[in-house]
């Protein structure tokens, strides 16, 4: 079943403000919604990303910057978000999920960095993925060519089968024909943050496939 990460309005721009520091005061909800994602509640998880994409985008954008690495900062935001997912178990409701989505941002910057500098030997040939090893370092953003290199197209098939239309789009667009987010975002006539919600929505069924077949 296809879970849905819905992000509203059209604004793309992120505001300066989110590049500095943030008050690491959390809302009370917070804690709830990372309390029900942690039991696999789907829809809490879409109302954190709502909460909390854009200023974790922010720090993301800064961090790459810092590494001149900019143009790998939404590949390294859902990185964090996939993170946050398989890791909201492991979070204490202590009033400061901002400061553990901040760490988790910053490791994942590094650990794209990390992948970046010692896999890529090639010109990119979109967002700075230059080819299947070096994306599986800077992410494992690409399930479908995990399972194709494992020959296996028929949970290929069954695993987009869970996808919705638009996600299936989305995928399709991204990693088989090497489009941008702006380039997605202006193809199917949506914001690129809803492309990011919708792109992180399908990475997580698509994950969920290739670990549980039977899910």
């Amino acid at each position: 079943m296809a879970i849905a990460i819905a992000y509203p309005g059209d604004e793309d721009r992120i505001d300066s403000r989110e590049e500095k520091p943030r008050d690491m005061h959390t809302h009370p909800m917070d804690d709830q919604l990372m309390a029900a994602t942690a039991k696999g509640d789907q829809e809490a998880f879409a109302q954190l990303f709502k909460r909390h994409w854009a200023w974790s985008l922010g720090v993301c954008r800064g961090r790459m910057g810092r590494y001149r690495l900019a143009f790998l900062a939404e590949d390294a935001c859902l990185r964090a978000w996939l993170k946050i997912w398989d890791n909201a178990g492991k979070y204490k409701c202590n009033g400061k999920l901002e400061a553990w989505i901040g760490t988790i941002c910053r490791n994942a910057c590094v650990d794209v960095k990390r992948g970046w500098t010692t896999r890529a030997q090639d010109p990119p040939n979109f967002v700075g993925l230059p080819n299947d090893d070096t994306l599986q370092a800077v992410g494992e953003l690409d399930p479908i060519r995990q399972l194709e290199r494992q020959e296996d197209t028929k949970r290929v098939r069954d695993a987009l089968r869970l996808l919705t239309r638009r996600q299936r789009r989305i995928v399709t667009l991204r990693f088989w024909h090497g489009a941008t987010w702006q380039q997605i975002a202006s193809v199917l006539g949506l914001s690129v943050r809803q492309v990011h919600a919708v792109f992180l929505a399908a990475l997580i069924t698509l994950r969920r496939a290739l670990k549980d077949p039977d899910a």
